[in-house]
């Protein structure tokens, strides 16, 4: 996803393991629609998905940026993606408009600032 202000991660302990495109791969990533939902946890402790289908569909990224399908999306492998790990003790500037997708190590322990 990307947000519309900008972020900075500052890593107190472990690490996070950032994918980035920047604005300009715009044209390469896919956007589809989606109804926006909620979950509802069930008596059994399972979840069950309810779609607000009175609500205006949700334009979301249905590629999953580390395993991208290439058939369905082939314009995807004209993108220039970047990627960085933050550590401990370090901290990453994220512009506004940048998509990102993260992952953090076990017991990662960070904050966030937005300009938001």
């Amino acid at each position: 996803h990307k947000d519309h202000y900008e972020n900075l991660y500052c890593v107190i302990s472990g690490e996070k393991h950032f994918l980035l495109h920047p604005p300009s791969d715009r044209p390469f990533i896919p956007y589809e629609l989606y109804p926006p939902a909620n979950y509802h946890i069930s008596e059994d402790g399972s979840f069950d998905i309810l779609e607000d289908k009175t609500a205006e569909k949700v334009p979301w990224i249905p590629l999953d940026p580390l395993s991208p399908d290439l058939k369905r999306y082939p314009e995807y492998t004209q993108a220039k993606p970047l990627r960085c790990t933050v550590k401990s003790g370090e901290m990453l500037y994220l512009p506004s408009l940048w998509f990102h997708h993260v992952q953090q190590s076990h017991g990662c322990i960070a904050v966030v600032g937005t300009s938001a």
